[in-house]
């Protein structure tokens, strides 16, 4: 024993771990989890991270107080240790066991998090080799049987969805070739076995069944669209409800308060699924999904297409094998059709560089550049040069023909003498030398059909923005035409009708009132003398302050006042007429003056608008005669002319000496040709230019 307890003591000391040999019979007894083990090496029983030893010796201390079970002490001077202490298995496992990974939520979180994406490297691992092994395969096989052909994985697959994409586009193409024929022959589609035809502004045909359809699917999509939208609200509000839940328990726990035991919003938001948005793909798959064939239409005979239409009726049975060379066709036509952009391109950017050299040429020489002649020149070259290329094959090919018959010939007859081929070269040889020597065109090689096909795009863009410069024009007229015939148009109509009639009574009104209202009185003198004086001329010649346009509303006033004035002279006449009558001794004489006093105030206030216009000094106006013309007509000089028709001509000359100042044209000619040379002397002499109002 006391070999043993060293030697136990020796291997904790060195921090030496060792297996934990257990023999059979003690496997399963749990008895010797709460007995006391010690370290017998005549059992072979070692333990890997405890060795108990017998606590009876002296100079050993008490362990029952430390924290830390491996720690052995040496001893304590002096002190004695009467207590025995017994470690059982169990404690020994929990006081200095491994650590258990996993132990908390977070930890096992962590590991699960790992495990899938080694998973999911492991998957694409996998699926990465598998894609590179048929690749391989591929590769060896086209080797092998020499063919070109690439490995597709869906291959069959994708041949039939395009001929079934190709089929509905073949009959989709062909009932709206019907539809428009009916749109034309028979708008309710019976003959042609197609709906009702409704033509659209911009001639765009469609049929009432269709209108129907689409006006259902929009109406279905905007559902679809809301219920997803609320549904997605509902679950962004539960989950922030869930993450406030969250938050009072944290700050509960921080602030040492009982944690709630029941989480309600985070129940609701695990029971509840985050809608969804279809992808692309998804969405083309459902394109794809094969739908129900349609009813077949019907062109009836004497009704045929146009010539440059396909007819996509006759190819509404028809069958794989013939889609398939269809398709084929199509793809060599887009080929070529792509061969010919890069050969239209090519050869506008040669025509461009031959405008550009003949530009700087044009330049250099001091000439104007006119870039249609210069085009048509570069044209008409080029097909000059075609024409020669041409002539000059047909001049070979003759060459080639004669020189095989003197072949024939000179095989049948013998060698000639080497004279005869002497002159041969000779005469062969000046044409050699006048090929070398002939000069290089400056135009450039053009294909003509080619630069006109260029031009066809340009002129397509052309026409379809007038046509759609032409719709933009007409979209408020359509718009008008639109409202007027729905029921808010007409609300807005007549709302628009009631204001015109109330403004109109209000100025009927207003124009009543201003008839009613009694006029202010004011000394007439009674001699002539008095009304002739120059004070009293004075007074009655109006001073113009502005200038302005007559509106309707001046126009109606002035109407109203005439009107007025009408009704004060009836009213004094019949007041004047009553009083004669009631009053016969009254002298004839003063009811005469009367009548002529009322009869000069009455002209003078109408004189006063009418002449009013023509009170102007034209000595204060710039400008020239056309614009002082202008002003005279806004002020009513031409309505006065046309009110005095009535009158005399020397009653005109009268009011004119009296009332008007004399224009004198000659000074106002001199004015505007002073006016007229002080402004080109200030635009042309000053220097510089004068940039601004009037230059």
């Amino acid at each position: 024993m006391p070999n043993t307890r060293r030697w136990g003591l020796k291997l904790h000391c060195a921090n030496i771990e060792t297996r934990h040999e257990v023999t059979g019979s003690e496997v399963d007894n749990d008895e010797v989890n709460d007995k006391p083990i010690l370290a017998q090496s005549q059992d072979k029983f070692w333990l890997p991270y405890f060795i108990p030893l017998s606590t009876t010796s002296p100079t050993i201390s008490s362990v029952s107080n430390m924290d830390n079970a491996n720690y052995i002490p040496l001893g304590v001077k002096g002190g004695k240790i009467n207590e025995a202490v017994t470690v059982t298995l169990s404690m020994a496992r929990v006081t200095c066991g491994p650590k258990v990974i996993g132990e908390t939520k977070e930890e096992r979180k962590v590991i699960a998090r790992e495990i899938g994406l080694k998973a999911r490297k492991e998957k694409k691992r996998i699926k990465s080799e598998a894609r590179a092994a048929r690749k391989a395969n591929a590769i060896l096989h086209r080797k092998l049987n020499r063919s070109t052909k690439k490995y597709n994985k869906n291959e069959e697959r994708n041949k039939q969805r395009k001929i079934d994409l190709e089929r509905q586009k073949i009959r989709c193409g062909a009932i709206k070739q019907a539809e428009a024929l009916a749109a034309i022959h028979d708008p309710t589609g019976k003959t042609f076995n197609v709906g009702e035809i409704i033509v659209l502004p911009g001639g765009i045909v469609k049929t009432k069944e269709g209108l129907r359809r689409a006006a259902e699917e929009k109406e279905k999509k905007q559902r679809q669209d809301a219920a997803r939208q609320a549904a997605l609200q509902e679950y962004k509000d539960a989950d922030a409800a869930a993450r406030l839940e969250a938050q009072e328990a944290q700050q509960a726990e921080g602030e040492g308060r009982p944690l709630p035991t029941y989480f309600p919003a985070k129940e609701a938001l695990s029971k509840m699924v985050k809608p969804k948005k279809l992808s692309k793909k998804q969405l083309q798959r459902q394109e794809l999904k094969p739908r129900p064939a349609p009813p077949k239409p019907t062109i009836p005979e004497g009704i045929s297409l146009p010539d440059d239409e396909e007819n996509l009726l006759a190819l509404w049975d028809i069958t794989d094998e013939d889609i398939k060379k269809r398709l084929i066709k199509k793809k060599k036509e887009k080929a070529a059709g792509r061969k010919d952009q890069i050969k239209i391109k090519k050869n506008a950017k040669k025509l461009k560089k031959a405008l550009k050299v003949m530009k700087e040429q044009a330049d250099n020489a001091g000439v104007a550049f006119d870039q249609a002649a210069a085009r048509k020149e570069i044209l008409d070259a080029q097909a000059i040069n075609v024409r020669k290329r041409k002539d000059k094959k047909k001049n070979k090919k003759v060459v080639i023909s004669d020189a095989e018959s003197n072949s024939d010939s000179d095989s049948s007859s013998g060698s000639d003498s080497d004279s005869g081929s002497d002159m041969e070269e000779a005469k062969v040889e000046p044409i050699e030398r006048q090929g070398m020597n002939r000069k290089r065109t400056t135009s450039p090689k053009l294909e003509v059909t080619l630069i006109e096909r260029a031009a066809e795009p340009e002129r397509a863009s052309k026409a379809n923005n007038e046509v759609a410069r032409e719709r933009r024009e007409q979209e408020p007229e359509q718009k008008k035409a639109e409202e007027s015939k729905t029921d808010e148009g007409k609300q807005l109509a007549a709302a628009k009708q009631a204001n015109k009639e109330k403004k109109g009574s209000r100025r009927a009104a207003k124009l009543a009132a201003e008839a009613s209202e009694k006029p202010t009185k004011r000394k007439r003198p009674d001699d002539d003398e008095e009304r002739n004086s120059p004070q009293n001329k004075k007074a009655k010649t109006p001073v113009v302050a502005e200038v302005k346009k007559k509106s309707d509303s001046k126009k109606l006033n002035h109407e109203g006042r005439r009107a007025k004035l009408e009704v004060q002279n009836e009213g004094l006449q019949e007041r004047d007429s009553k009083k004669q009558e009631s009053s016969d001794t009254r002298p004839d004489r003063d009811i005469a003056e009367r009548e002529s006093r009322i009869a000069a105030e009455t002209s003078d206030h109408v004189e006063k608008h009418i002449h009013g216009a023509e009170q102007w000094n034209p000595d204060k106006l710039t400008g020239d005669a056309a614009r002082k013309d202008k002003f005279r007509r806004l002020l009513g000089a031409g309505k006065v002319a046309s009110k005095e028709g009535e009158k005399s001509n020397k009653e005109k000359k009268e009011m004119k000496g009296k009332n008007q100042p004399a224009v004198d044209i000659d000074k106002i000619t001199l004015d505007l040709e002073r006016q007229f040379e002080a402004g080109n002397k200030m635009k042309h002499d000053g220097g510089r230019k004068r940039r601004g109002l009037g230059a």
